[in-house]
Parts: C-alpha cells; sequence; structure tokens
C-alpha cells in the first residue's frame, strides 16, 4: 500500500506541486541525498519521489550527479515574507561580482557540519572551468577559503577534524593544527581568505563572510577563479570586489 506524506493536507488544491517543493526544501537544506533516504525522509514510494524528481529536473531545478547518484538543488528557497525578493537580491549580486571579477561567483550557506553551495553565477564573457554546482557539499577536513571563513566567523567556533589537508599546487598535503590556527586568525582578523593554491581541478577561492542583519554568519561569499589562476595581482582586485558584493548581501 503506497505511503502516505507526512503531514499532507486532505484539502490541498495542488498536492503533486506541495510534495515537489518539499523535495526541493529538502535537498537545499540537507543537501545531496540519494533516491532511497529522499523518498524515506518524504514518505514517499520511491516511483512518486523519481516522477517528482524528474519534473523538478525538467525545470532545472534540481539535477542527479551521474557518478554519486546522489540528487541536488540546483535552486534555493529562501523562507519569508520578503524571500523571493532577498532570493532575487542575492543573485543579482553574484551575477555583478562574476562580471566584475570576470570568474565564477558562489554563495555558499554555512551549516556547522558543512558548507553547501546554494547559488552561483558565471560571468558572460569568459570560461571558467569550476565544477562545483550547487547543492555541493564542502566537509570540514579539506579547508579551503570557504571552510576558513566558516571557522573564522561562525559563533561557535572551529569545528576541528582529526586530520586537516589544504591544496597548494594542485596536490593535497596535510596541514598541523598550529598552521590551520595560524590562518584562522588570519581570516578573522581581516574578515578574508584565499587558498593556499589551486587544488586538484585547478581552480582558487577567494572568500569573506555573507552577515546576516544581526550581524551572525548566514554563510560564505565566494570568487573561484577556474584554469590554475596563481596567486598574483589580480587578488586586491579580487578582495575588493567581494567586500563590496558582501556589504550589499547583508543590508
Amino acid at each position: 500500500m503506497p505511503r502516505r506524506q507526512a503531514n499532507a493536507d486532505p484539502d490541498d488544491p495542488a498536492p503533486a506541486l506541495t510534495r515537489g517543493l518539499d523535495l526541493l526544501v529538502r535537498l537545499g537544506r540537507d543537501g545531496p541525498q540519494l533516491l532511497e533516504r529522499l523518498a524515506g525522509d518524504a514518505g514517499l514510494p520511491k516511483s512518486s519521489t523519481l516522477r517528482l524528481l524528474a519534473a523538478l529536473e525538467r525545470s532545472g531545478m534540481v539535477a542527479r550527479d551521474p557518478l554519486t547518484r546522489r540528487w541536488h538543488a540546483r535552486v534555493a528557497l529562501v523562507a519569508g515574507r520578503d524571500g523571493a525578493s532577498e532570493a532575487a537580491r542575492m543573485r543579482q549580486v553574484l551575477a555583478d561580482l562574476a562580471r566584475t571579477v570576470r570568474h565564477a561567483a558562489e554563495l555558499w550557506e554555512w551549516r556547522g557540519d558543512c558548507a553547501v553551495m546554494i547559488d552561483r553565477a558565471d560571468p558572460e564573457d569568459a570560461s571558467t572551468a569550476v565544477r562545483a554546482r550547487i547543492g555541493f557539499e564542502r566537509d570540514l577536513r579539506e579547508v579551503d577559503a570557504v571552510v576558513l571563513i566558516g571557522f573564522a566567523c561562525a559563533p561557535e567556533g572551529p569545528r576541528w577534524q582529526p586530520v586537516h589537508v589544504q591544496y597548494r599546487d594542485r596536490a593535497e598535503q596535510r596541514v598541523t593544527r598550529a598552521e590551520l590556527q595560524k590562518q584562522v586568525e588570519a581570516s578573522r582578523s581581516s574578515g578574508f581568505a584565499a587558498d593556499a593554491g589551486v587544488n586538484g581541478n585547478g581552480v582558487r577561492r577567494f572568500a569573506v563572510p555573507w552577515l546576516g542583519a544581526d550581524r551572525t554568519l548566514r554563510g560564505v561569499l565566494v570568487v573561484a577563479q577556474g584554469g590554475g589562476v596563481p596567486p598574483g595581482r589580480e587578488d586586491g582586485t579580487v578582495e575588493a570586489a567581494l567586500r563590496a558584493a558582501s556589504r550589499r548581501l547583508a543590508s
């Protein structure tokens, strides 16, 4: 017998729409998931869940990674009375930032035990080679600019892991707790972080905090340089553009 979705409303005029939006909210909140887990959490049969995901995929709202077979959100839903206007403003800030620096602009939500990309924009007049997409989850073991800002600015402080690694010249290297603490303190003092070098995909990230109205950390605003761009004179331009965009997000 088909399972009934938890909290289903018998008077709902569009139950399929409600269930589809519920799946989208779950993916945005919990990150990439396999079909089986998503169906179980939503209280739906796998066949129904797959049909809903297929409809969302055709609309460009979700996608499935062909390697991990996990579904992830490609758009972010922002709750609240002014959610639609806030989402539009966030997207415009990202688009303007990408156009200014001619690299990908990313917005990551900080969740304490991980960071999840909730939106991104690519420049119109330059090609990028950044593979991370909306819904990508960054764990705290691999310390890049995103994690440094989270460690530096989150109210709960750093979430240290048994082993931390960083990329330098495309190679993954272990970093000691003492080295990492120095980087976190520098990021806290300056409100800015940059990758130590390009990662295995030839990407280097720069980041600043994304703060809420109460000045607490909501997430991380990022510029991702593709194509193996090394440290250089462009860093100052990127930092200035990031800080300006961050002020717009917080206003």
